[in-house]
């Protein structure tokens, strides 16, 4: 009986085992599509497109004056030439925080991503930290 219970045990561990294989492997192609409007996001076979120049935010007096700390986030496609576009705020630090880094990540230049070797409009998040003046406030990709 004893026997039979463990030929048992491990026919069904074997079974789940066979079964748990059967899912798509890991180096089986993954197919990403873009959006509607053409827009990649970074996947694995989607890179991101890089920070090749970054352009510091330039802080005005009212910003200096309020003494803040913190980072303007925003939602940004990249282009397939490298051009930032459709332009989202995801965390906001202020009316001219936000306006500075903005300003900043449309001066930066950028490598854009790429889906399959080919450049390709890539959405991504972009981060431009303000610490009080102290440092320089450059777009972080």
């Amino acid at each position: 009986m004893r026997k039979t219970e463990c030929a048992l045990a491990i026919l069904a561990l074997s079974s789940i085992a066979v079964w748990a294989q059967q899912g798509t492997p890991a180096n089986e192609a993954y197919h990403q599509t873009p959006d509607k409007d053409g827009v990649y996001f970074v996947g694995p076979q989607v890179s991101q497109p890089m920070l090749v120049h970054a352009v510091p935010a330039i802080y005005t007096d009212e910003m200096l004056k309020s003494k803040t700390w913190g980072m303007s986030v925003w939602s940004i496609v990249i282009r397939a030439d490298g051009t930032p576009a459709d332009r989202h705020l995801v965390q906001p630090l202020g009316t001219s925080f936000d306006a500075a880094a903005i300003d900043a990540i449309n001066q930066s230049k950028f490598e854009p991503g790429t889906w399959n070797g080919k450049s390709a409009s890539v959405r991504i998040a972009v981060a431009v930290p303000f610490r009080y003046g102290k440092y320089p406030s450059v777009p972080v990709v």
